[in-house]
C-alpha cells in the first residue's frame, strides 16, 4: 500500500473518530489535534567506518492526535539536504515519513518532556549514479522538551532522536543518524480541556 495512501488513510480515521467520541465521552478522554513545523537537522557519515561526517538541513511537519492520557498518535513528515556532500559533489535529499506514539509527562504543565517511537519509510535523492533513488524503512526512537507558551502555541525547542535507515551504501546498507528538530506547535483543535 503506498505511504501517501497510507497516511492519508490514518489522518482521516484519526479524525473521524476523535470527531465522533469528542461528544460522547468525558471531558477526560477528549482528543486534541496538533499541528508543528520546525527546522530539522540529520547528522550522518560518508559510510561505515568513515567519520566523514556532515549535516543535512530542512524542516518537518507533523501532525498529532493526543488524548488527555498522556498519549498521542504522530505522523511525521521530514525533508534535508546537503549539497556538495564533503566537497566531492555530491548531492543528498533525505525524505521521512513516519508514524508512531508518543508518551508526555506533565502534559498540562508549562514544561512537558516526552518520549516517542516511531516507524516508516525513507526515501533519498542523489546526483551520485549508485545512490540516485533508494527507499527503505525507517525507525526514530526519541524524545524532547516541549514549552506551553499559551493557549493554541507550544514552542518545542529541541527534540532530538535516533534515526536508523537501511539505505544502499556501498557496504552494509545500514544508517544509524542523529536527527534533531526544532519547532513551534499550533494547537488546532483542543476540546474539552479549558
Amino acid at each position: 500500500m503506498p505511504i501517501r495512501f497510507r497516511a492519508t488513510l490514518v489522518v482521516l480515521l484519526c479524525l473521524v473518530c476523535s470527531g465522533s467520541h469528542a461528544q460522547s465521552l468525558p471531558t477526560a478522554t477528549r482528543l486534541s489535534l496538533d499541528f508543528s513545523a520546525g527546522f530539522t537537522a540529520v547528522r550522518a557519515n560518508e559510510g561505515p567506518g568513515v567519520c566523514g561526517c556532515f549535516y543535512m538541513t530542512g524542516g518537518s511537519g507533523e501532525l498529532a492526535v493526543k488524548n488527555a492520557r498522556r498519549t498521542s498518535l504522530v505522523l511525521n513528515f521530514a525533508r534535508t539536504e546537503q549539497p556538495n556532500v564533503n566537497n566531492v559533489n555530491q548531492d543528498l535529499i533525505l525524505y521521512s515519513a513516519l508514524e508512531g506514539a508518543r508518551y508526555t509527562l506533565n502534559q498540562h504543565g508549562h514544561f512537558s518532556p516526552f518520549g516517542e517511537a516511531l516507524v516508516g519509510v525513507s526515501h533519498t535523492s542523489s546526483n551520485y549514479e549508485y545512490y540516485k533513488s533508494t527507499t527503505a524503512p525507517a525507525l526514530l526512537f526519541g524524545g524532547g522538551l516541549d514549552i506551553n507558551i499559551g493557549r493554541r502555541f507550544t514552542l518545542r525547542p529541541v527534540e532530538a532522536g535516533w534515526l536508523f535507515t537501511t539505505h544502499r551504501n556501498g557496504q552494509n546498507n545500514f544508517q544509524n543518524q542523529l536527527r534533531m528538530s526544532a519547532s513551534l506547535v499550533f494547537h488546532l483543535h483542543h476540546a474539552g480541556w479549558d
